[in-house]
């Protein structure tokens, strides 16, 4: 047997036994390790089992924290809160979808934060994703409180009711006690749409038409200042006045 096999090795110019160097050298290349002899069941379903908990599935996205598309849904509805917050006191529906929507992605964020935690504890990974929806809630407030978006839409759109406040007082006529609504002037200014102009004795009153949900709410613009106003007005009509800017005031406007 031997001298057969030495013979076809001469015949095909190959050394004797580079056929089983070849073989063994195969089955390192397709196994990673010895002979061709197939991997460790058991190894096999190891590998399945950490391919399943660090690269796909479920366990993947539970345990990373929120990172681009979490935050793409979160700008709309805070974009629905930062528009409700331009109208003076804020507009009702906008503010209530926007917040709700930030509530219940808020859920969500906690529950994504749980989860990363948890998976943290058996490999730590780094947590700088989860201090972004925080840091933008912090920021929104801010802007709220300090009357940003108000502010901007208003600076847009004062030159429109500065115009309108010159026509009615170039104005001679004296407006009726009972009814100091103005008539003919323009239903959007600016950005705002405008349900009525109020010709106060004092002052020049827009009311706007999504501020407030029960009450009027509106941009009211005072020369003189909220100690003009008529006893009946400042107290019979007008709830609250705050001041936005030089001689412009927001209102709340009882029915």
């Amino acid at each position: 047997m031997q001298d057969r096999t030495a013979l076809i090795c001469r015949r095909n110019d190959v050394a004797p036994g580079a056929g089983v160097v070849a073989r063994a050298t195969l089955g390192v290349v397709q196994g990673g390790e010895g002979p061709a002899t197939g991997a460790d069941p058991a190894s096999r379903g190891d590998d399945r089992a950490a391919g399943w908990d660090e690269a796909t599935g479920w366990a993947r996205l539970l345990g990373q924290p929120p990172r681009w598309f979490f935050h793409l849904v979160l700008l709309v509805p805070v974009a629905v809160v930062l528009w409700g917050a331009t109208s003076p006191y804020g507009a009702f529906l906008p503010l209530v979808f926007g917040a709700g929507g930030i509530v219940l992605l808020a859920g969500v964020w906690l529950a994504r934060a749980v989860a990363f935690a948890a998976a943290s504890l058996r490999r730590p990974r780094s947590a700088r994703w989860l201090a972004v929806a925080p840091i933008a809630g912090v920021v929104v407030v801010a802007l709220m409180v300090a009357d940003v978006p108000l502010r901007l839409r208003w600076a847009q759109s004062r030159p429109a009711f500065e115009e309108v406040v010159a026509t009615v007082d170039a104005d001679d006529e004296a407006p009726v006690d009972d009814d100091p609504t103005v008539a003919g002037f323009p239903r959007r200014l600016g950005s705002y749409e405008v349900t009525s102009v109020l010709d106060w004795d004092g002052g020049t009153a827009f009311v706007e038409a999504d501020g407030g949900f029960i009450d009027d709410t509106g941009f009211v613009h005072l020369p003189d200042g909220p100690d003009a106003l008529s006893d009946q007005q400042r107290v019979g009509f007008v709830l609250d006045l705050r001041h936005l800017e030089g001689d412009w005031y927001t209102f709340t406007l009882h029915n």
